[in-house]
């Protein structure tokens, strides 16, 4: 998240709650906050999920790696590819809220 973490100013000395994760590339320290995370269907709904997100550390070696959106918010959607047609579509199964947009 390092690339989207300079793009939204993110303050790395405000965050609290420090891991260690490990990954393919070894360990890294990450940093897990409460957030929530909203998908518009454009001129329907709003559909909201609250979630912890986990903020990987700045380094060198991850700068360029952009935020990646993880299953236990996929698992909620029905995605179906479709090349030939619409290409990628999805569709909420469930969410935590559901705003209507008028």
């Amino acid at each position: 998240m390092p690339i989207d973490g300079r793009r939204l100013n993110v303050d790395y000395a405000q965050l609290t709650g420090s891991i260690d994760c490990r990954g393919i590339g070894g360990l890294s320290k990450h940093f897990v906050e409460q957030a929530i995370l909203a998908f518009t269907d454009p001129g329907k709904c709003i559909y909201i999920y609250y979630i912890a997100v986990q903020i990987a550390s700045p380094s060198p070696d991850i700068a360029d790696i952009p935020s990646l959106l993880g299953r236990d918010i996929l698992d909620h959607w029905r995605i179906t590819y479709d090349k030939a047609s619409v290409g990628l579509m999805a569709e909420p199964n469930s969410f935590d809220q559901q705003l209507m947009i008028q």
